[in-house]
């Protein structure tokens, strides 16, 4: 847990001084600390707009555990406290949603970025984070298929999530702004339901280890339900919220003729059932363990 705490510690300064740093540039520049002064100056000043854009958005994707800064989310979500794991994944982790967003929507990217490379429709900059946000939702998809420990299982697919939140971010239409705040809110609500019956399962069995445990839906039956109500949402399944921000995300994606992008997302959607039903049927089903 010290080692979490350090790498946390190191990559929040990072991400931090980022920010404070766009900041004070913009400061410098016009003179002001309002959000919607300098940004409607700065579309006019393309030098200034990219470094701002850039700056503010990288702090965002360090708050989200966008690749490759991800790294902090499983250590910190696996030695965290049990209870204190859906405050990380249902809130702390999703401020990053809102940098993004000032960086993306408020601050006029697509205006500002007017006169630069374009590719696929989309200014060449906003399109290589897409990209990334795509490789996010692989990896933390992959990554959470081969976890034994629950809560670091739950904290990759929230590196995966992130990837769809900021994906719907950049594309910056109505549907995907609006499939991104939607699965701001979604994603929040299933992780923490999530964490809090791998909470209530390891506080009566000392483990979060998956190999360890089998049959506990028969002796916590309210857990159980809870798990599974969480992760219907997680991976996408009508009529839950999850499968309405999905839907949202994906039919931006198929409009705007960004379809190698809709193709991670929906490997990362199908990748979900693997990760998130794995702990319900080794964990909640089959044989209960003598020990329990």
């Amino acid at each position: 847990s010290r080692n979490a705490s350090i790498v946390y510690y190191a990559m929040s300064v990072f991400g931090s001084f980022l920010m404070l740093y766009a900041i004070f540039m913009l400061y410098v520049k016009y003179h002001s600390f309002e959000i919607n002064v300098v940004l409607s100056r700065s579309v006019s000043d393309p030098g200034i707009a990219i470094v701002s854009f850039i700056l503010i958005l990288l702090a965002g994707m360090v708050k989200l555990g966008i690749f490759p800064f991800h790294i902090w989310l499983p250590m910190a979500h696996g030695n965290a406290p049990d209870i204190f794991s859906p405050v990380l994944s249902g809130g702390l982790v999703k401020l990053g949603a809102f940098m993004s967003i000032i960086a993306t929507a408020a601050f006029p990217a697509y205006n500002a970025f007017a006169e630069q490379t374009t590719f696929m429709g989309m200014p060449l900059l906003v399109y290589v984070f897409m990209i990334i946000s795509a490789i996010s939702i692989i990896i933390g998809t992959l990554m959470a298929i081969k976890q034994d420990n629950a809560k670091k299982l739950l904290a990759y697919s929230s590196v995966a999530n992130a990837g769809y939140i900021l994906l719907g971010i950049l594309i910056n239409d109505k549907m995907s702004i609006s499939g991104a705040l939607i699965h701001v809110f979604a994603h929040a609500l299933a992780a923490a339901a999530a964490f809090l019956a791998i909470a209530a399962v390891s506080y009566r069995t000392g483990t979060t280890k998956i190999s360890e445990l089998g049959g506990i839906a028969h002796r916590m039956p309210v857990t159980f339900v809870v798990y599974v109500t969480a992760i219907l949402s997680m991976a996408g399944v009508p009529p839950m919220i999850g499968f309405i921000s999905k839907w949202l995300l994906f039919q931006s994606l198929a409009s705007k003729g960004l379809y190698f992008l809709a193709i991670a997302a929906f490997f990362g959607s199908t990748g979900s059932f693997l990760y998130v039903f794995r702990p319900l049927i080794a964990m909640f089903l089959g044989q209960l363990k003598p020990t329990h």
